[in-house]
């Protein structure tokens, strides 16, 4: 079977190759735009903590002579492809050293300046360590990212009692798994603490299947060093353990139509409607007997 356009026999595959190559950008724009505005397009087990979800987990240890924080970040699917874009890869290509390191350097700078810690109510310097940067399948073809950076803070001196305050300011317009737990090294121990002692997620690399628990919210803390004693608990440790914990992304429909390399024309079709439509209002509320 032969098409004409223009006058010109063109064959159907030639037609549907160009019609998905220009089509296909404005679909995943439209199907992006429902998923952030309606939500309807991603299941609640999705990442499992969804994939537009970008997770924070602290962890501090308490030494005789300084603060160490574990930080780690777990970015989902739709935030990995951003963080690769500013790598200069695309897809799921392989992340060249040179590029990954200098990303994780930058990276890393940009996210300390992000966490505020005090002692006694002055700030702290936190000197970093990149650890880890390194990617994970995810769903509808996409990887994961996860992050780790390591933390240290000098306390003035030893033998002293210090007050610890803390606050990620990092990435705070995103939902997510946002834990932070507090421990006592050799010699210390960790009072009054607001933080869990209990690590749930174990550096986010499960989480709870159970969907009656909510994922916590910790972005601050505020606990007390104090030499030699004895640490104790936090109200946040009697937390519910979860029942089971979920280690992979599962696959929604979401993900899976925007990985999807071929989409079909009845899919791209409907992203053309839904544009029209969207279109169609915009200009209608634009319009100046809209707007009287």
């Amino acid at each position: 079977m032969r098409l004409r356009f223009a006058g010109r026999p063109l064959h159907r595959k030639l037609f549907m190759d160009t019609f998905r190559r220009l089509v296909r950008p404005l679909c995943f724009g439209v199907l992006l735009t429902l998923a952030i505005c309606f939500g309807q397009m991603r299941p609640a087990s999705a990442h499992p903590m969804g994939n537009f979800s970008i997770n924070h987990y602290a962890r501090f240890e308490a030494q005789a002579d300084q603060i160490t924080l574990r930080y780690v970040l777990d970015f989902a699917e739709l935030p990995t492809v951003a963080e690769r874009d500013a790598m200069g890869v695309s897809g799921n290509a392989p992340v060249p050293d040179a590029a990954r390191l200098s990303y994780l350097r930058a990276k890393a700078l940009t996210l300390r300046d992000g966490l505020a810690l005090t002692i006694d109510g002055k700030p702290a310097l936190l000197t970093v360590t990149p650890e880890t940067l390194e990617f994970r399948p995810g769903a509808g073809g996409l990887n994961t990212m996860r992050l780790v950076l390591d933390l240290t803070a000098p306390l003035p001196a030893a033998g002293a009692t210090y007050q610890i305050a803390y606050r990620d300011n990092n990435y705070a317009e995103r939902t997510g798994w946002k834990e932070i737990v507090s421990a006592a090294g050799t010699g210390v121990a960790v009072q009054n603490s607001s933080t869990s002692g209990s690590d749930m997620s174990r550096e986010l690399t499960v989480y709870p299947a159970n969907p009656t628990l909510a994922p916590p919210q910790q972005t601050e803390a505020t606990f007390t060093v104090v030499p030699g004693g004895i640490s104790t608990p936090s109200p946040a440790a009697a937390a519910p353990q979860p029942q089971a914990l979920n280690t992979h992304t599962p696959q929604d429909a979401f993900t899976q139509v925007i990985a999807r390399r071929d989409l079909t024309p009845g899919v791209m079709l409907l992203g053309l409607l839904i544009a029209f439509v969207f279109g169609a209002f915009h200009a209608r509320l634009a319009s100046p007997v809209a707007r009287e």
